[in-house]
């Protein structure tokens, strides 16, 4: 067999050497063989190592060239690999004050010692206030803290019966909870618990007289909410807060000797804006 051809040379083999021929012989002979090998239906188990490496026709084209000092890439991630290219997410960390303002829907129940009776009444009214607090971000988790202060203008006088010309104010209120959340991106939706304290001013009325107590409490809350970031520093949200407090002592009438004490519960839904402080990154 004989057959032209040019044997390639030089860089990506772009030069060329003088023509050549080629010439090939063979014998071939068959052999008869005992059937002793048995039949294959599919390739061996392999594994397989590849290296790739580019070729370029001009080593001085861009494609081929060494990235510069300040464009190259960062090597440092786990096993040598080029770490992922940081994300410009929205940062919640940093120190923040704001306002805010909603509406309050509590019950109060009287109840009077010595089967004295009991009633209740819905408190509505609204609310607003101030608020404070500091969060830090790990990752897409937000930790922080939070302090509040609200008025309120929740009076209400306790339904005809038992306790008739009684009534249930709740001025003030105030809070502190920890916060932890959840970030995606620009919104922020997060869990609270924590303390309370507030004031219970109450006109308690049963046929042996009339008491007047005002008592400064102490309770638990708790509550959910989502934050959205308008700006880097600037933040608007709205949030559920509940608390309960049992046997408030509401005052002391006789004779003969009859005890008031007063059943708490308040559901708070506010809505806010808060101003973050800028924190270096």
């Amino acid at each position: 067999m004989c057959a032209p051809g040019a044997r390639r040379t030089g860089d990506a083999n772009i030069d060329a050497l003088a023509p050549y021929a080629q010439f090939n012989v063979g014998l071939a002979r068959d052999f008869a063989m005992p059937d002793i090998f048995s039949p294959q239906y599919g390739p061996r188990r392999g594994f397989f190592l590849g290296i790739k490496k580019k070729i370029c026709a001009n080593p001085n084209s861009d494609a081929c060239r060494i990235p510069s000092e300040g464009g190259r890439r960062d090597y440092a991630g786990r096993f040598g690999l080029p770490t992922a290219p940081a994300l410009d997410r929205y940062n919640w960390s940093g120190f923040y004050l704001g306002l805010n303002a909603g509406g309050a829907l509590g019950t109060i129940t009287q109840t009077a010692s010595g089967g004295g009776g009991s009633a209740s009444v819905k408190e509505p009214g609204f609310i607003g206030g101030a608020q404070f607090g500091a969060n830090y971000q790990t990752g897409p988790v937000v930790w922080g803290f939070e302090a509040d202060y609200d008025a309120s203008t929740q009076n209400q006088s306790l339904p005809a019966g038992a306790l008739t010309g009684s009534a249930g104010k709740m001025p003030w209120l105030a809070t502190l909870r920890g916060r932890v959340g959840w970030a995606f991106d620009r919104t922020l939706v997060y869990g609270m618990a924590g303390g309370a304290a507030g004031e219970l001013r109450t006109i308690a009325a049963v046929p042996a007289g009339t008491t007047m107590t005002t008592v400064t409490y102490g309770t638990w809350t708790a509550g959910v909410g989502v934050e959205y970031g308008i700006t880097d520093n600037l933040s608007a949200r709205a949030e559920y807060l509940y608390l309960d407090k049992n046997n408030i002592a509401s005052g002391f009438i006789g004779p003969p000797a009859t005890t008031i004490a007063s059943h708490l519960q308040n559901n708070l839904m506010r809505a806010g804006l808060n101003y973050r402080f800028p924190v270096a990154r």
